[in-house]
């Protein structure tokens, strides 16, 4: 959850307020403009993607000097080479209050379009201003690009922390307590699924935090940080629930990876309520078995496999199974892996923010997948 102030919040609640978006430019570390006018915002975020966080944006420009800001080479401002926008939604009640908050540091990865007004003025050709639109993706996509060009393996075997820090180069926020990496394995081509890997070893799942470090969220569920209500006091207008048996697994079979690749370290399946498997030489029950097979450079023993299935098994099960889609007054706090109460009026929700959606309109829509639901008691 991004952090706001109590204040913020409040205006937030009362569901009466101007939203708009500004961002800084970054190359090679130095801040080279603060405060660049950006509409048309459109941001995503969606904790299944290996890069979670993606928007675009248009940059809006005025130069006292008639210069243009449309990209045309490598090292111009706003090229996909390199630079950064870090963008902040701005929350503001007339003069009386407002609110900068980060949402993101990004990488431009492409500029779709870059249009300038001219003036000719005689012979003189004057840039009134530039228009330029600009996609962007967290900056995980930095990550994904750089590939191992040679076999390698862990640098620091002592720390997940140090060892994410030396696989990435980015500031950290450890978010989880840390541990040594128990094998040393083979990097393969892909640098993300090695991040991937040493996380899993913490219980983590690592994503790009919107202040740009490089952190991780647990795998596990924790409690709920926040609540989206409807009526008098809620900030929600519209709120949907689906079911869907698609990825949704009743058992966790883990394997050794190695070469014996069939040799099964342990298996641990659903035994109560509607996804129950069924039991070796038992009855038949309605789901049947659903196998999720899974396995981990850094699971090698029947010892480890062991601890590591009941968390697997929750990940892959319930938790998937339901979900509400909730349309909401904006609120810029909301973050994927948030974990949030949900007061439809006739029952309260528990739900993991799992994708959200961020615009320039006084709605946004978050997609949650359900952990328990309770009916309200009147």
């Amino acid at each position: 959850m991004r952090l706001i102030s109590d204040a913020c919040r409040d205006v937030i609640q009362g569901g009466s307020f101007d939203l708009s978006y500004s961002a800084d430019l970054y190359y090679d570390g130095q801040r080279l403009f603060e405060g660049l006018p950006v509409v048309d915002p459109s941001f995503d975020w969606d904790a299944s993607g290996a890069i979670e966080g993606s928007g675009t944006v248009t940059v809006v420009w005025t130069d006292d000097q008639g210069k243009s800001l449309s990209p045309h080479e490598p090292q111009d401002w706003l090229a996909p080479f390199g630079a950064r926008l870090v963008v902040y939604a701005i929350v503001s009640v007339g003069s009386a209050f407002s609110e900068r908050v980060q949402i993101g540091d990004f990488t431009i990865v492409s500029v779709p379009s870059a249009d300038d007004s001219v003036f000719i003025f005689g012979e003189t050709r004057i840039v009134v201003g530039s228009k330029v639109k600009l996609n962007l993706k967290d900056r995980m996509v930095e990550v994904q690009r750089d590939r191992f060009t040679r076999l390698s393996s862990p640098s620091n075997m002592s720390s997940v922390w140090a060892e994410a820090a030396a696989l990435t180069g980015f500031q950290l926020t450890r978010s989880l307590p840390d541990a040594a990496i128990r094998r040393s394995v083979v990097y393969e081509e892909d640098r993300v699924a090695a991040l991937t890997d040493i996380m899993a070893i913490i219980g983590g799942v690592p994503y790009m935090a919107s202040d740009g470090t490089l952190t991780a969220r647990p795998v596990t569920p924790g409690p709920a940080t926040a609540e989206l209500r409807v009526g008098p006091r809620g900030t929600i207008t519209q709120i949907g629930s689906s079911l869907d048996s698609e990825q949704v697994y009743n058992g966790v079979i883990i394997r050794a990876e190695s070469n014996e690749q069939q040799q099964v370290l342990a298996e641990l399946w659903v035994q109560s309520g509607p996804l129950r498997a069924t039991p070796a030489g038992g009855e038949r029950t309605p789901y049947h078995r659903v196998p999720r097979f899974y396995s981990s450079p850094q699971i090698t023993t029947g010892t480890q496999a062991a601890q590591a299935a009941p968390g697997l098994l929750a990940q892959y099960s319930q938790p998937r199974a339901s979900s509400l889609e909730i349309q909401c007054i904006t609120d810029v706090s909301v973050e994927v892996g948030d974990v949030r109460t949900v007061d439809d009026g006739q029952a309260t929700w528990t739900v993991r923010v799992s994708k959200c959606m961020l615009g320039s309109a006084g709605t946004m829509t978050i997609t949650g997948d359900v952990l328990s639901r309770a009916v309200n008691v009147s």
